[in-house]
């Protein structure tokens, strides 16, 4: 059961699944690999959903319904242009305003979305979302709005990789009194830095992986220092590193950590 695994254990998995969910759900990768394999070796059954262009897999297994969003795929135009979509429209909740490219995103797919978790209610299983990049944007607004839909369910936990920025400050805040948000930013990777503050804001506790692999955890972000450091250093909160935002890398560096720290608890 995932909520008896260690958090780093569970760190680890929900990267993998968010990995995976890059994968197209028939043909093989360039591994020659199928997404149903990869699925079944982490002990899930993966169902695929798609609507224009925003996609998404719901990982299940007897205990648990993983929702995993498809992140940026950098030779899809579409996901370029919701990266690119800056402007802030309200929130379906109602409070403050979140990345219209984004909400567009989660609508595309909101109805599927909405029958795994009435399913997961029904079968008294645990809801988990998660994503990497775009797809962390996507997990990070349907996690809220499951929160606040009376016939849905609250998510166990959300697990993000790479993420960007998705609201303002009232909504972001709106969030964090509603979910637990375990955000994971490698490094320097640049699609974390944006959109930028004070514009946009990051909510949920941070897991920074450093240089050395160390996993450094920050629970409450200071917006204000976020918007001191923007317009001090307006270039530097900008510059990032591509390289760092790759998914793999994540995984890699998770599986590592996980390495570690069962080698230290033995």
């Amino acid at each position: 059961m995932i909520k008896d695994l260690k958090f780093h254990e569970q760190a680890a998995l929900f990267a993998k699944l968010s990995s995976i969910a890059y994968m197209h759900p028939e043909k093989k990768n360039a591994k020659g690999e199928l997404l149903k394999d990869k699925a079944k070796q982490l002990g899930f059954t993966a169902t695929f959903i798609s609507n224009k262009g925003a996609e998404a897999y719901i990982f299940e297994d007897k205990e648990n319904v993983v929702i995993a969003c498809r992140g940026t795929e950098p030779t899809q135009l579409k996901d370029i242009k919701a990266d690119l979509q800056i402007k802030r429209v309200p929130s379906d909740t109602g409070i403050g305003k979140v990345h219209r490219g984004f909400k567009l995103y989660t609508d595309k797919i909101w109805d599927k979305l909405v029958e795994a978790v009435k399913s997961s209610k029904r079968q008294n299983k645990e809801l988990w979302i998660t994503g990497h990049s775009l797809g962390g944007a996507m997990a990070t607004v349907t996690a809220k709005r499951c929160s606040e839909t009376e016939e849905l369910k609250t998510p166990t936990m959300v697990f993000t990789y790479g993420s960007p920025r998705v609201g303002d400050g009232d909504y972001v805040n709106s969030i964090d009194r509603a979910i637990v948000h375990h955000r994971f930013m490698n490094d320097g990777d640049i699609v974390t830095k944006i959109p930028t503050a004070p514009f946009y804001f990051h909510c949920g506790s941070l897991h920074h992986i450093g240089k050395d692999g160390e996993v450094s955890t920050y629970h409450k972000i200071n917006w204000f220092d976020t918007i001191v450091a923007s317009l001090k250093h307006p270039i530097k909160s900008l510059i990032g590193d591509a390289k760092d935002h790759s998914s793999d890398n994540y995984v890699a560096l998770l599986d590592a950590w996980v390495k570690k720290e069962n080698t230290t608890i033995a």
